[in-house]
């Protein structure tokens, strides 16, 4: 009879001042960043063992966080209507936070980066914006919708985005063509 060791126990805890919205763990593990309702962001960085508050408590939440797919950058999104971003050197030092960039479209549900680049893709109500890494600046061509976009998804590997939205409709990008999404509404998923 073998003996069975529980496959999970608590190694670690803190408290934030208000009600945990989102986490993200960068692709090496060695970051964990938190979110709150009241705008709080902690960055855990478990290498040099250590946190950092990126940001204290506001009166906008913060809803979507994450980090980039090579962990130089993290960005957090929510009820203030605007991207945050700080890029990370490594462990153990302070990350550098960008300046807030509005984007003029109320609360921001959606943010997501691009599996294997440095493509931020943000839902700003009836458009998807495409913030480039490598650039630091965005891309010009932003995807206009007929409706809200409340979701967004990066194919595995990156060539495709698709997003959610209102209504029940969804879209689909190739990310080399930014043009306009094919959408199908035929059957109950959407598919023929």
């Amino acid at each position: 009879m073998t003996s069975t060791q529980p496959l999970l126990r608590e190694r670690l805890c803190g408290e934030l001042q208000q009600a945990i919205t989102a986490l993200s763990w960068s692709a090496d593990g060695e970051f964990l960043a938190i979110a709150t309702a009241g705008g709080e962001l902690l960055l855990l960085d478990f290498r040099a063992g250590c946190e950092e508050l990126l940001q204290g408590l506001s009166d906008t939440s913060l809803d979507a966080i994450g980090f980039s797919a090579d962990g130089q950058f993290l960005m957090a999104v929510g009820q203030a209507g605007e991207l945050l971003l700080w890029e990370l050197g490594g462990s153990g030092v302070r990350p550098i936070a960008f300046a807030p960039q509005p984007l003029g479209a109320g609360w921001l549900d959606a943010a997501a980066w691009q599996p294997r680049g440095l493509l931020l893709a943000m839902a700003a109500g009836r458009r998807v914006r495409l913030w480039d890494g490598a650039l630091r600046q965005w891309r010009p061509d932003s995807l206009e919708l007929p409706g809200t976009a409340q979701c967004l998804a990066w194919s595995a590997d990156g060539r495709r985005l698709a997003a959610g939205g209102d209504q029940g409709r969804w879209w689909l990008w190739p990310v080399t063509l930014p043009g306009r999404p094919r959408q199908r509404r035929s059957g109950r998923t959407g598919f023929g």
